[in-house]
Parts: C-alpha cells; sequence; structure tokens
C-alpha cells in the first residue's frame, strides 16, 4: 500500500498539469477540504478555528487542485499538533484587492529552522512514512495558479503557511502582459 500511494504521488507530481479553472470562491473550497479531514480533526483532538472574510472575490480556481493543497497542509498541521492542538484558517483580500489570501497556522512543533528552505523540495522529508511529496506537489499547483506560498515559524512554537491568489481581475491583467511580452 506505501508503495502504491508513493508510485501516485509520484505520478501526479511528475505530470505537472495545467490547472482546470473556474470562477470559484476560495471560501468554499476551505469549507469542502475541511468537512473531508472533519473525522481526523475528532479523532485527534484537534480543534480548528476559521476566520474566512466575507468579501472575497471570486478567482479562476482549479477546485480539486487547490482542495488538495488546503487538505495536504492541514493534514501535515494535523501531524505536527500531534493530538490536542488549534489549526487556524483564515482567508481575506490582499489591501491592493488584486489577490486572495489564505493562511493556515498550527501550534504545533514546528519546523526546524535549518529545514525551513527545503520543505518545498521533492522527497524532502522528516516523517517515517514520508514520500517527501505533499508540500512540492502543493507548491507546484500554487505556482501553475499564478501564486505565491511561503512558510513561517510561529513565534512559541508552531507553522504559518501564506497562500497569495491572483484574484480574476488580477490574473486577466497578468495574461495580458504575458500576451504583449511574446509568452503566447
Amino acid at each position: 500500500i506505501r508503495c502504491k500511494t508513493i508510485i501516485e504521488e509520484l505520478l501526479e507530481f511528475s505530470q505537472d498539469r495545467e490547472p482546470k479553472k473556474t470562477l470559484n470562491n476560495i471560501n468554499d473550497i476551505i469549507e469542502k477540504a475541511l468537512s473531508i479531514l472533519d473525522n481526523e480533526f475528532r479523532l485527534q483532538h484537534v480543534m480548528v478555528e476559521k476566520n474566512l472574510s466575507s468579501d472575497m472575490q471570486d478567482m479562476l480556481l482549479d477546485v480539486n487542485l487547490m482542495e488538495q493543497v488546503f487538505v495536504n497542509i492541514v493534514l501535515n498541521a494535523v501531524e505536527a499538533i500531534k493530538g490536542r492542538g488549534v489549526i487556524t484558517i483564515s482567508s481575506q483580500m490582499v489591501p491592493n484587492q488584486l489577490s486572495g489570501r489564505v493562511e493556515i497556522a498550527d501550534n504545533g512543533c514546528g519546523i526546524p529552522q535549518e529545514n525551513l528552505g527545503k520543505i518545498f523540495e521533492p522527497f524532502f522529508s522528516t516523517k517515517k512514512k514520508g514520500t517527501g511529496l505533499g508540500l512540492a506537489v502543493s507548491y507546484g499547483i500554487v505556482q501553475n495558479h499564478q501564486g505565491t506560498i511561503k512558510v513561517l515559524r510561529k513565534q512559541g512554537g508552531g507553522t504559518r503557511f501564506i497562500i497569495e491568489i491572483p484574484s480574476a481581475q488580477a490574473e486577466t491583467v497578468i495574461k495580458s502582459e504575458e500576451h504583449k511580452n511574446g509568452k503566447y
């Protein structure tokens, strides 16, 4: 089963397919990802605090891929907490309104400073049963949405992931610039 999982993740990682984007509200995708993990939260005694902004603009997103990103990061947070902890998920529009920001934070063990620069590298893992592909795949998905993902250590322990994705309006501007510069 472990080999099958590794092969599936490896195949998914190597495909690096173009996202099938449609206009969506990122809060809906976050809610779906959390509902998938609801049982895991109960089993691990993890509390989830949500602060999802009601003024999120629709974005051009591949629902399945972005859901995969959120599930992966939240599952990593559950593992880092090791029972009885808190995961905080928030969303907001960046002040310039050209991108949406999602922050996922936990109060777990945190990522050692020396590993922060490696966590998005393929096959890097500190887990005994980890493949090192989850965050690498998530990084690629966010990049394919013209977004950014970064990780920070929280003061006093824990980790915070920040994902920014351009709004549909910003994506139109990006595509226009790429077209002008001969990328298409």
